[in-house]
């Protein structure tokens, strides 16, 4: 019988550890960030100076921008016509002032735009001072996590990240997928900018329209970076992704672009790897369903088995009946809190017209509340 000496295992435990601690580590997320809002959209915080700032991710914004609010130091280093929601306008560019995201320190060669984001920030709800776009993202795989509602920059695709899909424009940068609608193919590129399933240029919305795909079309205003546009909004009757089909999607058109936006993205963790040029789509407890349309303007977060108001929209009508960012919830029409997923609790607040009674504690005090939901 042969005797192994103690020498070979300890190499051999040695090794079974490092391969173990490189595993780990590859799993270990470069940098999280927690998004909270109730429209899903995504912020992430960034450092100029001693001061930090919410940036909007944006992954299929071609360049990042910073607030034309910001004393810039230096001169522009030139001028693009950038095309926005209501229409090409002239956009000052500079180079990148010194920045962190997280423990990220990001590029101070890259140029970026400078950009007016009052609008945009009446649209999210809180003051925004920029855009995340894919001169920073290209060289990142990004996770979004819906259900756990992070953000997570990654050092390798994770093993339990789902099916992989090519970009469908391997020349792009963009991360695109191809879909079938109405008996015929197309691609979209996703987006975190749109709080919609998917929107339509508007040749497509028109020949969708004519043959008869559409309902419940109604114009609305929208905020975009350019200023107020009108756009059109509707219900779409089906559309197929690989195996699967989704059934009454919110569609809006938007002029000029294809795209799958937050409530599609929704349905999967979705995992992003931009140099690797692949998307990994694994589906999440939105899949049948994509998450709902909020309608009380409540950010909730889980925070040491409570659910607990982290964010408030303004004007919504959670803030509109007294609650207040902080405020832990404890019954939501006489259910306990502790009953509740918040994943169904999200579900519950997003019935416009539906009136509930919400039980709250505000440091010592415990106080009732009643709520109206609508579609602020």
């Amino acid at each position: 019988m042969r005797v192994i000496s103690a020498r070979t295992l300890f190499l051999f435990a040695t090794y079974l550890l490092f391969v173990i601690a490189r595993s780990d580590a590859e799993e270990t997320p470069i940098a999280e960030f927690s998004f909270d809002d109730p429209r899903l959209q995504i912020t992430l915080p960034v450092r100029i100076g001693e001061d930090t700032f919410d940036f909007l991710l944006d992954i299929d914004a071609k360049i990042s921008a910073y607030s034309a609010e910001r004393s810039w130091t230096e001169k522009p280093v030139g001028y693009v016509n950038a095309k926005t929601g209501s229409g090409f306008r002239k956009v000052a560019i500079y180079r990148r002032p010194s920045s962190m995201l997280g423990p990220i320190k990001l590029s101070e060669n890259d140029q970026v735009g400078s950009l007016e984001f009052t609008n945009i920030s009446k649209k999210v709800g809180r003051p925004v001072h920029g855009i995340l776009g894919l001169d920073v993202l290209k060289q990142h795989i990004i996770q979004l996590d819906f259900e756990s509602q992070m953000v997570r920059f990654l050092a390798s695709v994770p093993k339990e990240s789902g099916t992989y899909h090519p970009f469908a424009s391997q020349n792009s940068e963009k991360a695109t997928l191809k879909f079938e609608l109405a008996g015929s193919g197309f691609e979209a590129q996703l987006s975190t900018a749109s709080d919609r399933e998917f929107e339509f240029s508007r040749t497509r919305w028109d020949e969708l329209q004519r043959q008869g795909h559409l309902s419940r079309i109604k114009a609305f205003t929208d905020e975009t970076i350019g200023g107020k546009t009108i756009s059109n909004e509707g219900t779409l009757d089906s559309i197929r992704f690989g195996e699967s089909a989704f059934e009454n999607v919110d569609v809006k058109d938007t002029g000029n672009s294809e795209a799958a936006g937050l409530k599609f993205l929704s349905r999967f963790l979705v995992t992003i790897d931009f140099p690797g040029k692949a998307v990994y789509l694994k589906p999440s407890r939105y899949f049948s369903k994509s998450r709902p349309r909020d309608a009380s303007g409540l950010g909730l977060t889980s925070h040491n088995h409570q659910i607990v108001v982290s964010s408030l929209r303004e004007g919504c009508p959670a803030a509109s009946s007294g609650i207040r960012k902080g405020d832990v919830i404890l019954n939501v029409d006489s259910k306990k809190s502790d009953d509740w997923d918040i994943v169904d609790l999200r579900g519950a607040l997003s019935v416009p017209g539906k009136k509930l009674t919400m039980t709250i504690q505000r440091d010592r005090e415990q106080l009732d509340v009643s709520v109206e939901l609508a579609d602020y």
